[in-house]
């Protein structure tokens, strides 16, 4: 957990309306190339062609990935991420505890221990959309 301010990533910072408070699980980085993948939760076949070409071109090219590892779109691209250069951040809906959607279980498990989760929700909620 860190508090706004210094120790949120440079970008967050720059959000007018940034959480108070991020949830980690994994290894926090500092990374200057990153790329956001983030698309549907009912894709087509070429849907996720595409989401697999951007993810995967870009992670063998030490970019890192960062989707909200919905179904669809999103888990394509943490996927691919992972199986091609180990480099993905998920940013949940829950708390870091909660696994949504349940069939992102093990995928969320996964960016935890290779990677990272963030969460700005107290570590047991549930899904939440956020409304602003």
């Amino acid at each position: 957990m860190t508090n706004p301010g210094d120790d949120h990533p440079f970008h967050l910072r720059l959000v007018h309306q940034r959480p108070r408070f991020l949830f980690l699980r994994g290894t926090p980085v500092s990374d200057d190339l990153q790329v956001a993948v983030v698309g549907t939760r009912t894709p087509t076949l070429e849907d996720i062609a595409h989401a697999r070409a951007i993810a995967g071109g870009r992670a063998e090219r030490g970019v890192t990935v960062i989707s909200g590892l919905a179904a669809g779109i999103d888990s394509a691209a943490h996927g691919t991420a992972l199986a091609v250069g180990d480099r993905t951040i998920a940013v949940i809906g829950t708390g870091l505890r909660r696994s949504y959607p349940a069939q992102n279980a093990r995928l969320q498990q996964e960016i935890a221990e290779r990677w990272l989760l963030i969460s700005q929700f107290w570590p047991d909620a549930p899904p939440s959309k956020i409304l602003r």
